[in-house]
């Protein structure tokens, strides 16, 4: 009996930034789907392995996924992922590989990308201070030629400018290895990918090249597991159902996987760069690099090509059918020898770009991408052309396109800008954008977010629900919010984490640091080391400008006219302008907290707060509207922390601690009863003082920020 079902369904998984190992994303990825499948299991087994840490490793997966002797790329299937949901076995998931041939269960694949930006990276990436940098110049000219960019834009690049670029300056003596992972391996690979073609080029092929390959393993391994299973040989292609894709993206791996999809519906002339060339083909086509093979490619060829033939030799009515598969891939068997057509005709081409049914995207930076860089997107601006430069899938075999995000995600966004394009709608659905694009408040750890999508199990309970099992209504057919549960849990929770972190933990913790430079100084019995705390815990908040007036020693201008002194005095003045004391460590960590706390927010703003109008983004009511509440909020707090220094001092008084302010802030001797106690209220006096300036200080940069950002 032959297996005719269409119940293969691949869920490709694509990394984003950073260090990636082969097979180190879809881990998570496979446990927490495995969770979603037996949620509705009741036996504490099942609830215990459902919150801890897994069985699924790295290696277990590339067991299974490495093929052809490590130069191919294969899928992973474990038993009790079944596609099917009304199919979940009661025994607990335990990561053991699928032993039925007829792909009952979810295939995964970990695309691997990670290795074309490392071999990039040390000969073509710039520092973070000169992409950066050029990146902000580059900005404002365009903005001096009347095009605005978003209102994120400039806080966003200013503050990696003002402060990841000190802290790295200043993790590079003792953290080298640290710094070069965050600035290099995360935002160098920002960089590069945004800034050197071929390395677009090159990741978007490897996409195409995996997704290829596996188009054709899978009819590989359909095949030898019914040939035997059929009476008419002859007629087995014609049964042959092209399984579903579910590509699901992460960070940069989101735009990579964004630019192929599109790329793929590129006409094979501008993929293969072959003339004629349009007359008005934009710059950003054809993508550089994208033509360069590597020998794992070519390994991959011959030996997919072989396989094909042993279809051919087992039945050579298979040829129209193996052609059509061969022509179907992007870039795989393109332009190299193919299995030959004998002249039998077939109008059933196979492509895996006509099999992609839902792409997630989880902690997008595409509207970044296109904002930032946008002469890599001139492409989505040729509406004029764009027919003769894409083939775009028909109107109801448009990929759905779902976006999640965080809001205290700094990488991830709301994608108005790429929905708006027309190129976009003429590839994706993703209407109505409310159930689309989905900006929620669950996580509460700055930065950290952008990574915590994958300990977010019901998160994946709706996107198995709701997008992969949801065959009929999609949401694109739902009149309502179908996130409420996404949306609303946990917000108010994450809100105040949000709150806490930026306003509170991390000003006490450069309180904490502040004074224990302080105690120490106040306490050391010799002069020079009480000068170098003293000085350490200033230098830790403001220091001279030396090496900013070293680098700007050649702009210095002799000229005095119109000025009533001599000429060495405006020279001494110049140099001494440009060694004005800036902002050091603490100071700049402080500022950014608050200030990316106001960056993320403008982000996820939007007009639409009606759950019930899902035709607009759906956006938390805007916070304007309680500014001035959080503002004396914030001044009390001060107040506060004020009162509790003044009691402590009162406190040390009452105590026969001498009064004068030159005697607190010196190792005198104590004299009296209770010395131990005295000590502990001196540094708690140290502490509640030193957080009382801090906590001003925020109340002051919550105004001039919050004033910044709403213009």
């Amino acid at each position: 009996m032959c297996n005719t079902t269409n119940n293969r369904h691949y869920i490709i998984v694509v990394h984003g930034m950073g260090e990636q190992k082969t097979s180190d994303t879809a881990p998570p990825v496979i446990e927490r789907i495995a969770a979603a499948r037996r949620r509705k299991q009741t036996s504490s087994d099942s609830d215990k392995q459902k919150h801890s840490g897994g069985v699924v490793l790295p290696a277990s997966i590339s067991e299974q996924t490495v093929r052809n002797d490590g130069k191919g790329h294969g899928w992973v299937e474990f038993d009790g992922i079944p596609v099917d949901p009304g199919e979940v076995p009661d025994a607990p998931f335990q990561g053991i590989a699928a032993e039925d041939a007829y792909a009952k269960n979810f295939r995964f694949v970990d695309l691997y990308w990670q290795y074309v930006l490392q071999s990039d990276i040390e000969r073509y990436g710039s520092s973070t201070e000169a992409w950066s940098t050029a990146l902000l110049n580059k900005l404002r000219i365009l903005q001096q030629q009347g095009k605005k960019p978003a209102e994120w834009v400039f806080p966003m690049l200013t503050s990696i400018v003002n402060t990841a670029i000190p802290i790295k300056q200043m993790m590079v003596f003792r953290f080298s290895q640290a710094s070069k992972m965050i600035f290099d391996g995360f935002l160098g690979d920002v960089h590069l990918y945004g800034d050197y073609a071929r390395s677009r080029g090159r990741a978007v092929r490897q996409f195409h090249v995996v997704l290829d390959e596996i188009m054709i393993r899978d009819f590989l391994y359909w095949y030898w597991n019914n040939a035997g299973n059929t009476q008419n040989q002859k007629d087995l292609f014609k049964i042959y159902k092209p399984p579903d894709f579910t590509v699901l993206a992460h960070s940069l791996g989101s735009i990579m996987s964004f630019d192929a999809l599109v790329y793929a519906f590129a006409n094979d002339g501008i993929r293969q760069n072959k003339p004629p060339r349009p007359l008005k083909c934009p710059s950003s086509l054809p993508f550089a690099g994208y033509e360069y093979v590597d020998k794992a490619e070519e390994t991959n060829y011959s030996y997919l090509k072989a396989k094909l033939e042993q279809v051919i030799k087992h039945d050579e009515s298979n040829t129209a059918f193996i052609q059509a598969l061969q022509e179907g891939t992007s870039v795989l068997f393109h332009g190299k020898n193919q299995v030959q057509n004998k002249g039998v005709s077939t109008d059933k081409l196979i492509s895996w770009k006509k099999q992609i049914k839902n792409f997630i995207t989880l902690g997008s930076p595409i509207d970044k991408f296109l904002t930032l860089w946008p002469e890599n997107y001139n492409h989505f601006e040729c509406d004029d052309i764009r027919d003769t430069l894409f083939e775009p899938p028909e109107k109801q075999n448009r990929i759905q396109h779902y976006n999640f995000c965080d809001e205290q995600d700094p990488v991830g966004h709301h994608l108005e800008i790429a929905m708006d394009k027309t190129l976009y709608q003429d590839i994706f659905d993703a209407k109505p954008a409310g159930n689309h694009d989905v900006v929620f408040r669950r996580y509460g750890l700055p930065g950290l977010a952008h990574i915590m999508y994958w300990k977010d199990q019901e998160l994946f309970n709706g996107i198995m629900d709701r997008i992969i099992d949801a065959d009929s209504p999609k949401p694109s057919t739902q009149n309502s919010f179908i996130w409420n549960d996404i949306f609303k849990n946990s917000r108010e929770k994450a809100l105040k984490n949000a709150q806490r972190w930026a306003y509170f933990l991390i000003p006490f913790l450069a309180a904490l640091v502040s004074t224990a430079l302080v105690s120490y100084g106040c306490m050391a019995d010799h002069d020079l080391w009480r000068f170098a705390a003293f000085l350490g815990a200033l230098l830790l908040w403001w220091q001279p400008a030396i090496l900013t007036a070293y680098k700007k020693e050649l702009d210095i201008t002799d000229d005095a006219e119109g000025y009533p002194w001599p000429r060495w005095l405006t020279t001494l003045f110049a140099r001494l302008g440009k060694m004005r004391p800036v902002k050091g460590i603490l100071n700049r960590l402080i500022y950014a907290a608050i200030e990316w706390r106001r960056i993320l927010i403008i982000e996820s703003e939007g007009l639409n707060t009606d759950e019930n109008n899902i035709s607009m983004r759906i956006a938390y009511p805007n916070d304007k509207t309680v500014k001035t509440k959080y503002q004396k909020r914030l001044l009390l707090i001060s107040v506060g922390w004020f009162a509790f220094a003044c009691i402590l001092y009162a406190g040390l008084v009452l105590l026969g601690f001498p009064l004068g302010f030159k005697e607190l802030f010196s190792p005198a001797a104590i004299s009296g009863w209770l010395p131990s106690i005295i000590i502990i209220l001196r540094v708690l006096f140290y502490l509640a003082f030193s957080y009382a300036l801090i906590r001003f200080y925020i109340w002051h940069l919550f105004r001039h920020v919050l004033n910044k950002s709403t213009g």
